[in-house]
């Protein structure tokens, strides 16, 4: 499945009541370039989404609360997103963050789980868009492991998702499947909180197993978005350098046999997420890492023979790209958000790619924002994030959905 991915953020804006959490906004004349929100069921805890999936005729969307160290998983069923109970214990929590799956009878949603002393506030991760990540090696649990789980279409079954032998910790950020035997997850491990390392799973119908993958440098590695198009053409992007200093984009390829590094030459830049529709037809988007002087957001392209940055139009200061989704050729999506650092405010963007530019859509969230994923499929364009009702307090946090006007 080549068009969901996935990565994490925030948001303000009032959602529009469309009835019991279901129906698409009404026409206008707006519409060709406007997003929209839609309604959500209701949370018992404060959460933000941070991946969706688009599956056959349905959707899925997951996230962390931002209060009890659990997660959300709603599902759109073709009228109306639901929600999903999860098959985690009080004490051994799950926090979700990637979602992805080959049909509706075949659904993963992956992230992390951990014990009470282990992570700081899941919100930790998201107070400042270019702070991609950094809490993760926060961690002083050893009980922080991997996390997968899998849809069958009646219920979720968790699966061993195994860490090198030495690692006090690991997480899985995105999934992606070509189909019901052959899948892909891609995250960290890490035994020392600063050096994490790159972790790629492998799902073949039976069992997950770790598959071997390079690092760059000596200081942390870390995927954060992968893309299956074929069996033998898969796609990892995300960061490699030090935690608090430099941080350069990463971008790995698998061949059928092995997974190795493909340079594109961007410093000062984090990759967050990928999709392709087909082996020429591959966008990643990512943006600056840490507030680095002048950097812009990226979006790349790659045609089957070379990659290509692709110029962007003006978005608030230092916006980051999360997510990305290509469901064909001519035609993708990205999302992100921005921080202005002197006015402590964020703004959402959406935009679109029509063959030949990049444009960017009307977002009914605006200011204060995040957009954290998207995806697109014959359900519909989806773009998950977060909304802030009382922006004086960051931890009253409720997930946004939008989806094109129609």
């Amino acid at each position: 499945m080549k068009h969901a991915r996935s990565l994490v953020f925030l948001l303000p804006p009032a959602l529009i009541t469309l009835g019991m959490y279901g129906s698409a906004p009404a026409a206008s004349a707006a519409c060709a370039t406007q997003f929209m929100s839609v309604p959500i069921p209701p949370q018992a805890d404060a959460h933000f989404l941070t991946g969706v999936a688009a599956v056959g005729a349905s959707a899925w969307a997951v996230g962390p609360d931002a209060t009890s160290f659990g997660s959300v998983v709603i599902h759109w069923n073709g009228s109306a997103w639901v929600n999903k109970a999860l098959p985690v214990t009080s004490q051994q929590r799950a926090t979700l963050r990637g979602v992805g799956g080959s049909s509706n009878i075949d659904v993963w949603a992956v992230g992390d789980t951990y014990g009470r002393s282990g992570f700081l506030s899941a919100r930790g991760e998201i107070l400042d868009p270019s702070d991609v990540r950094t809490s993760l090696r926060s961690t002083t649990s050893a009980t922080d492991r991997a996390l997968a789980l899998h849809w069958d279409g009646s219920s979720w079954t968790k699966l061993n998702a195994p860490m090198p032998a030495r690692a006090r910790g690991g997480v899985l950020f995105g999934m992606d499947s070509v189909s019901p035997t052959d899948a892909w997850a891609v995250g960290l491990a890490w035994r020392h909180p600063r050096r994490g390392r790159t972790l790629i799973e492998h799902w073949n119908g039976v069992s997950l197993t770790r598959v071997p993958s390079p690092n760059v440098g000596t200081h942390a590695s870390d995927l954060f978005g992968v893309t299956a198009i074929s069996t033998n053409d898969v796609w990892a992007v995300g960061r490699w350098g030090r935690l608090n200093g430099a941080g350069h984009a990463l971008v790995e390829h698998w061949d059928g046999s092995t997974w190795s590094t493909v340079p594109v030459g961007l410093r000062n830049t984090i990759l967050t997420s990928v999709s392709g529709s087909s082996a020429s037809d591959v966008w990643v988007v990512g943006g600056p890492y840490y507030h680095a002087a002048h950097r812009r957001p990226v979006a790349l392209h790659w045609d089957g023979v070379s990659w290509t940055s692709e110029p962007l139009p003006s978005l608030p200061p230092n916006t980051v790209l999360f997510g990305v989704t290509a469901p064909s050729a001519g035609d993708a999506y990205a999302v992100g958000a921005g921080f202005d650092a002197a006015t402590g405010t964020e703004a959402a963007s959406v935009l679109r790619w029509n063959g030949s530019d990049w444009t960017r859509q009307t977002s009914e969230a605006g200011q204060d924002g995040e957009f954290l994923g998207v995806a697109a499929g014959t359900s519909g364009v989806w773009a998950v994030g977060s909304t802030t009702p009382d922006p004086i307090d960051p931890y009253d946090v409720t997930g946004l959905i939008e989806t094109p006007c129609q």
